[in-house]
Formats: C-alpha cells, sequence, structure tokens
C-alpha cells in the first residue's frame, strides 16, 4: 500500500486483508479513509465479509487479480491494461454487468444506496441489517438516510397520516355529544 500522507507511513490505508488465523478463508474489509472519518475521531469501518461474498469474490483475489494486475495494490482493475478502475470504468462494467444479467432497467451506480435505503425504510424489506449499523458501512447515519437517500419518506409519510385520518375521523364522531 502507499503510505497515506494524512496517517504517516505506517497507515495502510483502505483495504482487504486476510482475517487473522482463518487460513486465507475469511477477509477484513477495512476503511480508516471516508468521508466522516473526521466527525467519527478517525474510526474506521471495519467488518468481516459475510461467507457468500468472500466465497464470489475469493477467486478474483486469489487467482484473477495476479493475472491482469500483478503488481497492483487496487482491487478494481480495468482487465485490458491492469490500472485502476476510474469512476467512468466503474459505471461502464456495472452497465454491462446489469445488460448480462438482463435486468429489467438501467441505473447508475450512486443509485444503489437510493434503492438500498429506500428498501430498509419502506418497511416491506425481507429480513436485513439493523438500519444503524448499514448507516454507518455507508459511512452515514440513519438520519443522513432520511435527508439523502430517502426518496419516498415523504410520500410514505403523506400516505400513513391519509391512512390514519379515518381512524381519527372515526374516533370523533364516536365521542359523546358529536352526532
Amino acid at each position: 500500500m502507499l503510505p497515506c500522507h494524512r496517517l504517516g507511513p505506517d497507515c495502510k490505508g483502505n483495504m482487504l486483508e486476510w482475517v487473522p488465523g482463518s487460513s486465507k478463508q475469511k477477509l477484513l474489509a477495512s476503511f480508516p479513509h471516508h468521508k466522516n472519518e473526521a466527525r467519527w475521531d478517525h474510526l474506521p469501518i471495519e467488518f468481516e465479509l459475510p461467507p457468500s461474498l468472500t466465497h464470489t469474490i475469493m477467486p478474483w483475489v486469489v487467482e484473477g487479480h495476479a493475472i491482469v494486475a500483478p503488481n497492483s495494490r487496487v482491487l478494481f482493475v480495468q482487465p485490458s491494461t491492469g490500472g485502476a478502475m476510474s469512476n467512468v470504468n466503474m459505471s461502464q462494467w456495472f452497465q454491462k454487468m446489469l445488460g448480462r444479467f438482463e435486468a429489467p432497467f438501467r441505473f447508475a451506480p450512486s443509485n444503489l444506496r437510493h434503492i438500498f435505503v429506500d428498501d430498509m425504510c419502506s418497511g416491506k424489506h425481507v429480513a436485513g441489517p439493523d438500519h444503524n449499523g448499514a448507516a454507518r458501512i455507508m459511512g452515514n447515519s440513519v438520519e443522513r438516510w432520511a435527508i439523502s437517500y430517502d426518496r419516498n419518506m415523504h410520500s410514505r409519510q403523506v400516505q400513513a397520516a391519509v391512512q390514519a385520518m379515518e381512524g381519527w375521523r372515526q374516533e370523533l364522531l364516536s365521542l359523546p355529544g358529536s352526532k
């Protein structure tokens, strides 16, 4: 890894590494540099990848990366050059992946945050992570979700208020002397 200019030569930067004692079977993601690092007292976002994700990316980590970019410490590289992927390259790769899996519509990878937060906040999602923990992985808070990512919060709140009006009206009409 390149030395971190902000935290000195001992900083390894954002990285994936083997979980100690896992016989190279488990990966730890460590992100000491994220958009809220200063607000979070420079605490890193760290987590062990779930087994299904580790299993999915392990062929790339163990074999593919060494073939395509043997001298690169960057995880996401362009297959044709071995150079680091830019935002444009990543977006192009994402669009090709959507096509390969016959996604019914196209969207920018930046919209994944909005899609995830909308599903998590809709109340209709399947079992999933705790909102606070999921927001932390995104480098946010649940409060920030509502401000920046939950595009349907207002319509859900309006609909809930409209649905609650019937009960409110019935209770008012049932009060003594309201007839």
